[in-house]
């Protein structure tokens, strides 16, 4: 029995939609077959482990990238023949990008937004307000040499957002940020999609999917496995419970998982819990826990195994 099926909605006034989207490296396919649309002001998620396809995706869609097959539009725009148009309404921020250490905070937001057509007083009241609402207002003044790799963090995602494009890609904009800054952030990009801005990101992280997502797409291998929203994937799941245990063996009866040397058991209630705990001689290497979407991830990359 299959618990996740691509969502088949019609199209409507999406911020994507693709149809058969790919990209071939050589002989290798980076993305194959990529079908889905994003819904217009709303926080997407591209999610998958590192080498998925997610940053193929991205660059295909900002137009970095040249499909080898299929077709995708961006805000009603063909990415291949009208990539000019789409450029002029999106920002990315690459997984990779870097800030010039020689500029301070607020000359790379201000000269990004002079760059991107803002006349200069506009600018400079833009980029203090952002730096601001992402905490660098102290750092503002200070030379690239002085900050930290998260304030740089920081630095790129105010320029990403600063021009108050209609779509945002984030190409692991968190990576590297510590536990109160990520908060931070998903607080401003919150506050952006509430504006009526697209953000589609990209992360492995699932505790951050969870937390921040409204729409997500799950990749794995270069492949779509699900895209749809969050609540109703959430909703799906049938498992609210899980036993991380300290051993490989499948436990009779019971849907279980293997990950790196542990047995992950999925349970439907407390009830079920109960009842394995029970049972066994003894636990204290069994840690009960509710599922998250890094178990239906897990689910629908890996599937249950029954003894």
């Amino acid at each position: 029995m299959e618990l996740f099926t691509l969502n088949s909605e019609g199209f409507g006034l999406e911020a994507v939609r693709t149809v058969g989207l790919g990209k071939k490296y050589g002989d290798k396919w980076g993305l194959r077959d990529a079908t889905f649309s994003l819904p217009r002001g709303k926080i997407c998620m591209l999610l998958g482990p590192n080498g998925a396809g997610k940053t193929t995706t991205v660059k295909l869609l900002a137009t970095i990238l040249k499909p080898s097959s299929g077709y995708a539009e961006v805000l009603g725009h063909d990415i291949e023949s009208e990539y000019r148009v789409i450029r002029r309404l999106i920002t990315y921020m690459p997984q990779e990008a870097s800030i010039d250490n020689n500029w301070t905070p607020y000359e790379a937001v201000k000269w990004y937004l002079v760059a991107r057509g803002y006349p200069y007083s506009n600018a400079s009241s833009i980029a203090r307000d952002w730096l601001t609402r992402l905490g660098l207002d102290k750092y503002r003044d200070m030379c690239g040499w002085r900050l930290s790799g998260g304030n740089k963090r920081k630095i790129l995602l105010a320029m990403a957002i600063a021009p108050e494009s209609e779509l945002v890609f984030l190409d692991e904009p968190t990576s590297g940020l510590d536990v109160e800054t990520k908060y931070v952030v998903w607080g401003v990009l919150r506050d952006v999609a509430r504006d009526g801005r697209t953000i589609l990101l990209t992360t492995h992280d699932m505790k951050e999917g969870e937390r921040l997502s409204d729409y997500l797409v799950f990749l794995s291998n270069g492949e779509v496995i699900y895209h749809g929203w969050l609540g109703d994937l959430l909703g799906k799941f049938p498992y609210k419970y899980r036993l991380l245990m300290e051993d490989r063996q499948p436990v009779n009866g019971l849907p279980s998982i293997e990950v790196g040397g542990n047995r992950i058991v999925y349970l439907r209630d407390l009830d079920e819990a109960g009842e394995f705990l029970g049972r066994r001689d003894t636990w204290e290497s069994v840690k009960l826990e509710k599922t998250s979407l890094e178990d239906i991830y897990l689910n629908m990359v890996r599937g249950v195994e029954y003894a």
